[in-house]
């Protein structure tokens, strides 16, 4: 708990009326670092080093946005003002609507985060993933890498367009051959389309070197073209289905020594709270500003996307920006507050309220 008399003084700066920051230079850095010092703990900061992409996934608002796709790459000034927080974070997550290895400081931004005693995952497309890399990454302190999957051969690089399953496995390969290497998950998308493949993808990754599988659906649907390929049970009978071939590749994967872990929405189901955890987590965009999740805060403008069947127009969720005051002290505004009591009074925010996230529980 905070020393009292700290906090007072605390809530004295951030509610005086005097203007003090026009009198004395030095009043802003000592506000945020009190602010600073009270910093909240998170489960896990996510973290997109990157809003550009090599890659063309055709469910992927990247690729259906491209026209109006405003990318960046995070700065290491930008990701080194999260510091102070990364002190009470247990996991730094490394990614967003981009590829993290093309920012040039990623190993950078690895070693950062290990110096704060964080552990440190990315998501990758493979596309820049090469042994050299991959020992850059590890030599960094990297503790989770996880590599982006649509199914096997048959359907991967058909819905992930300029990506090559055969590459990433044969990266898969080289890290199962060191002495020292990170924790290896898969992230499978299950569309309509690759059903099939999804059943025997761990026949298919057979022998190679993986600790974990998770495999979700499509929660974004940026327009009504793939509408039909997000599988989200619209009968009690289907989600027995759908539940009944995910229980069967879990337990596939007990046999093999691979956790599986699945996310699949109910049509019944509205759940008081959200895969995401936004009470206890936060996404900071490329830009540096601060978000719930990553799906409120595409980096774009004046755009809709599938809400219930219906279009609407897209709005980012942005409560601050940790370029212009720290991540403590977004994180305690009324407004966010306020977002976050949602969790418990049931009383949903927009974006919130169509989002298939809150029909869903992790198995």
């Amino acid at each position: 708990m905070p020393c009292p008399c700290a906090h007072r003084c605390y809530h004295y700066i951030l509610t005086s009326q005097v203007n003090l920051r026009y009198h004395i230079p030095m009043f802003k850095n000592i506000r945020d670092s009190f602010h600073n010092l009270l910093s909240p703990a998170f489960k896990w900061l996510q973290v997109e080093i990157s809003s550009l992409c090599n890659g063309r996934c055709i469910y992927c608002p990247h690729t259906i946005y491209k026209d109006y796709w405003q990318g960046s790459l995070m700065s290491l000034e930008t990701f080194a003002k999260l510091s102070p927080s990364l002190k009470r974070t247990k996991l730094v997550y490394l990614q967003g609507w981009g590829e993290p290895f093309l920012n040039p400081d990623i190993f950078k931004m690895i070693k950062i985060a290990k110096e704060h005693g964080c552990k440190v995952g990315t998501t990758t497309n493979g596309n820049l993933i090469n042994e050299r890399t991959l020992e850059k990454a590890i030599y960094s302190g990297l503790d989770i890498i996880t590599f982006s999957l649509a199914g096997g051969e048959k359907t991967n690089n058909e819905l992930r367009q300029g990506t090559d399953i055969n590459h990433i496995k044969t990266q898969l390969s080289y890290l199962g051959r060191l002495p020292k290497r990170p924790e290896i998950h898969i992230a499978d998308m299950m569309t309509r389309a690759n059903l099939d493949d999804t059943i025997h993808i761990l026949e298919y990754l057979n022998d190679l070197p993986i600790d974990n599988l998770v495999i979700s659906t499509l929660d974004f649907i940026a327009c009504k073209a793939i509408a039909d390929e997000q599988l989200f049970p619209a009968t009690t009978e289907e989600y027995d289905s759908l539940l009944a071939m995910l229980k069967r590749i879990q337990a596939d994967g007990n046999k093999r020594g691979i956790a599986v872990n699945y996310y699949l929405g109910s049509p019944d189901q509205h759940y008081p709270t959200c895969t995401e955890m936004p009470q206890y987590t936060c996404f900071v965009s490329s830009d540096g500003s601060v978000s719930p999740c990553v799906f409120t805060n595409l980096p774009v403008d004046e755009t809709e996307y599938l809400s219930n069947d219906n279009l609407s127009r897209y709005g980012r969720l942005v409560f601050g920006n940790i370029n212009d005051e720290p991540l403590a002290a977004i994180w305690r505004k009324p407004a966010y507050r306020r977002f976050r009591d949602q969790f418990e009074n049931g009383s949903f925010y927009a974006a919130c309220e169509t989002c298939r996230k809150i029909h869903m529980m992790a198995q």
